[in-house]
């Protein structure tokens, strides 16, 4: 007859009028007041010593008996001798280098331990993953900031075959009894760890509640999982249901302090990613100097150090304004047209009506005809450069371009937002979008209205240089930049 042990990696979690059994294959429960009484007389003989027809005469109760073993066996938790020897065989190496799950907790806070024949790291305490610390497979208990600075590296692990478990927890001073038993618990459920590709899975621990919930996953080893991150996330969301007459989005999310919203013309791809970046990009302003994530330096020299100009005195938080865009040429034409609005010889200003002013486009038209309702015209001054420059300045708010149509439709936008929106809270970013050039102008279009711009400003403006930083992250490409005067 087969003699009967209890597996070493399953738990046994006792409650009012019933027995809990957890292990890798699954969870089973014994509803019976004596339960708990029947599990603490038969354990210490789960040794393999007995077999089942022993464990039934020492207790005189046949029925009980046969009940508990075939709950143990049904998930797993009970092993045949020969089952037992295959569980057991660890190679030696790793079996006398890593701890049993059981030794977790205030005196064992970081730890590899022994589960499913591998090795895996543990931390209850909170910390970022680092591969040569923490090994392929590893589980992480952190709070909710340093949990958004492992989502903004994420890219940074694409190449790598980590498999990641976070569990959020938001209390200040953790029990780490109550962190060891969630991870004991978390294992015994994951009793395969996924190997071929990177991954993460991320929980969420509420110790009021004694809650461990499932919050989203990510295969980071694909591209197309990494960029569907903030759609997992559920980033951005809608302000109003029925978006009329404008658009509006707002990205926020749990890891982060920062709240983005956007006005557009329509609810579509091009102010979601614009939203997206600029999102992004102060999480990733915020995290500076974190290594983990990807970042490059371009420098463009502009100016000459023969102008005779000084740049004191006048506007001088251009020297450290930053902007984010989705795309490199778009936020290069931005940062010229700043430097432009700067330094550019314009005319004299004259007064026009907005609603009066040219334009083809049927965003423009459209964008006319919601200002009509409340107003018959709207005032505005405008101004052209000798650089072709055009701006805008409607209750002292300054919108221009090199693009006329879009700095009109710029301001327009800006100001059917400030007339029909209630202004937001004071913790949130707010704009409209900037970086829509591809309504007005091709790709080849914009790339070379940028090298003409860059040509030109090289003499006849003070030295400066247009800094380009580009990021890395949720596979996106995120470009921020600056005009640094020198």
């Amino acid at each position: 007859m087969n003699r009967l042990s209890l597996n070493p990696r399953s738990i046994v979690i006792p409650s009012e009028g019933a027995l809990h059994v957890l292990t890798g294959r699954g969870t089973g429960t014994l509803k019976s007041s004596s339960s708990l009484r029947l599990h603490e007389a038969l354990s210490p003989h789960l040794n393999g010593t007995h077999n089942e027809e022993e464990l039934i005469a020492a207790t005189g109760s046949s029925a009980a008996v046969k009940t508990y073993l075939a709950i143990l066996n049904q998930v797993g938790a009970l092993l045949t001798e020969k089952e037992l020897e295959k569980e057991s065989c660890f190679p030696e190496a790793l079996h006398s280098g890593c701890k049993r799950l059981e030794e977790l907790g205030p005196e064992c806070a970081e730890a590899v331990v022994l589960h499913d024949r591998d090795a895996v790291f543990v931390s209850l305490v909170d910390g970022r993953h680092s591969l040569p610390r923490c090994g392929e497979r590893c589980v992480h208990f952190l709070d909710a900031d340093t949990m958004g600075r492992e989502l903004l590296a994420l890219d940074q692990r694409a190449r790598s075959r980590c498999t990641i478990f976070y569990v959020i927890t938001p209390d200040s001073l953790p029990d780490l009894r109550v962190r060891a038993a969630y991870a004991r618990w978390l294992l015994a459920n994951c009793k395969n760890l996924p190997r071929a590709k990177g991954s993460i899975r991320i929980y969420h621990l509420d110790p009021e509640k004694g809650t461990l919930a499932f919050v989203l996953a990510v295969d980071f080893a694909r591209r197309d999982e990494v960029k569907s991150l903030p759609e997992k996330l559920g980033l951005v969301s809608p302000i109003d249901a029925d978006q009329v007459p404008l658009a509006a989005a707002t990205a926020k999310c749990r890891f982060f302090p920062h709240v983005v919203t956007k006005f557009g013309m329509r609810n579509d791809d091009r102010l979601h990613e614009e939203l997206i970046t600029h999102f992004l990009s102060l999480a990733l302003q915020a995290d500076d100097h974190d290594p983990a994530t990807f970042r490059k330096t371009y420098i463009h020299e502009l100016g000459s150090p023969q102008h005779p100009g000084s740049h004191k005195g006048r506007l001088l938080e251009e020297d450290i304004a930053c902007e984010a865009a989705p795309d490199h040429w778009a936020l290069r034409l931005r940062l010229l047209e700043k430097y432009a609005d700067v330094y550019g010889n314009a005319s004299s200003a004259k007064e026009v009506d907005l609603l009066q002013q040219e334009g083809q486009y049927p965003n423009i038209k459209y964008l006319k005809q919601v200002l009509r309702v409340n107003d018959g015209e709207l005032p505005a001054r405008m101004q052209t450069t000798q650089e072709g420059l055009c701006i805008y300045e409607v209750a002292f708010r300054r919108h221009f371009s090199f693009v006329p149509a879009k700095a009109l439709q710029d301001a327009l936008l800006d100001a059917a937002r400030m007339k029909l929106y209630a202004a937001p809270r004071p913790t949130a970013s707010v704009g409209s979008l900037q970086y829509n050039f591809a309504e007005f102008l091709t790709r080849r279009q914009l790339r070379n209205l940028v090298a003409f711009h860059e040509k030109k400003m090289r003499s006849g403006y003070p030295p400066a240089q247009l800094e380009l930083r580009l990021s890395r992250c949720w596979a996106r490409s995120i470009w921020a930049g600056r005009i640094k005067f020198l």
